[in-house]
């Protein structure tokens, strides 16, 4: 998710995560530790307060969530929370060739449109595939 949009850049893309808690109170830690050319490049963390980008020569990475993040000492970052009942936390991570990409975390709205449209997208290429199942 999402899925990939025409016309964007052929390096560009996007994977989203989200936690939501129903009922009650749940702690999570949120831990991403990136090894870029199977971990023989060495690569630089900058932290903002909108996320973290992860460059190395060959790519960049942003990670960007609304739970501060904090520099592991291994490569990598980590958020420690808990959420309560009915609040939710998405986590985007953006691949980018260049150093162009900035951490900007999703708005609960964002969010709804792309995992709507990425919902829209799967089910319209199953109903073209009826037997993508069974394949």
């Amino acid at each position: 998710m999402p899925i990939k949009q025409t016309g964007s850049p052929p390096h560009q893309h996007y994977l989203i995560r989200s936690v939501a808690v129903v009922r009650g109170s749940l702690p999570f830690e949120l831990v991403c530790r990136p090894a870029f050319n199977y971990a023989r490049d060495a690569h630089e963390i900058r932290l903002s307060r909108e996320g973290t980008l992860f460059l190395s020569d060959s790519l960049c990475l942003g990670l960007a969530t609304s739970v501060p993040l904090e520099a592991d000492g291994e490569g990598g970052v980590r958020a420690r929370f808990t959420l309560h009942a009915n609040q939710s936390v998405h986590v985007l991570l953006e691949s980018a060739r260049t150093t162009d990409v900035a951490p900007k975390p999703l708005s609960q709205q964002e969010y709804r449109r792309l995992f709507q449209s990425t919902l829209t997208y799967w089910r319209s290429w199953l109903a073209h595939n009826p037997r993508a199942w069974f394949s």
